[in-house]
């Protein structure tokens, strides 16, 4: 069971709200479709994917990444497209 603390503090982080933009319009990805550098693919590997697997959003390996919805975190995340995205591109990978 996921709390609004746990959504507010996963979304506290614009690349983790990319990736689940992401997934959320695609279902699963390859992490190197996510990472536009070996910097960024670091940080995720390391920080985001972790972070995200641990509340149970998504599920991964070394390679792929799958999302597994949660409604209250999909309710946070449309009011969060809508502001950061415009409502209009609904996909994009992380800054």
């Amino acid at each position: 069971m996921t709390d609004i603390d746990t959504v507010l503090t996963v979304l506290s982080s614009h690349r983790r709200r990319y990736i689940l933009y992401y997934l959320e319009d695609h279902g699963s990805a390859k992490i190197q479709e996510l990472a536009r550098s070996e910097v960024e693919h670091t940080q995720m590997v390391h920080r985001d994917l972790p972070r995200l697997a641990d509340v149970g959003y998504i599920m991964h390996d070394d390679e792929r990444i799958e999302y597994d919805p949660c409604p209250l975190l999909e309710r946070f995340l449309d009011v969060c497209k809508d502001i950061e995205l415009g409502g209009g591109e609904r996909s994009r990978t992380p800054p």
